[in-house]
């Protein structure tokens, strides 16, 4: 059926061109590890603000540069709590994880 004029409705005319200049806040976590700081440095180059949460258990702090840096466990709740309430977060990318598969099976959280 034909959207009357004024009638709320959801635009999906936008592009992929048009999405990536809408500057976002990212949440990266495990973002001082090599992968996630990667994936940081991908998202400033596309315009966006990249906020890290990493426990720095393998990741190095040097790879956080001058970046909005929370240090703790990712199952932290109140660290959590505390990070999306100082931060407007439009989007999370979930890079924490533990590099030895052993240990990542039997802890996983």
């Amino acid at each position: 059926p034909a959207i009357e004029a004024g009638e709320p409705h959801l635009d999906l005319t936008a592009t992929r061109s048009t999405l990536r200049k809408v500057p976002m806040k990212i949440l990266i976590t495990g973002g001082a590890g090599y992968i996630g700081s990667t994936v940081g440095s991908a998202c400033e180059e596309a315009g966006h603000e990249v906020v890290v949460l990493d426990d720095l258990s393998a990741g190095r702090r040097e790879f956080v540069r001058d970046r909005t840096f929370y240090e703790g466990d990712i199952a932290d709740q109140d660290l959590l709590d505390r990070v999306f309430s100082e931060n407007q977060i439009d989007a999370v990318v979930h890079c924490a994880a533990k590099i030895i598969v052993p240990e990542s099976v039997d802890e996983p959280l």
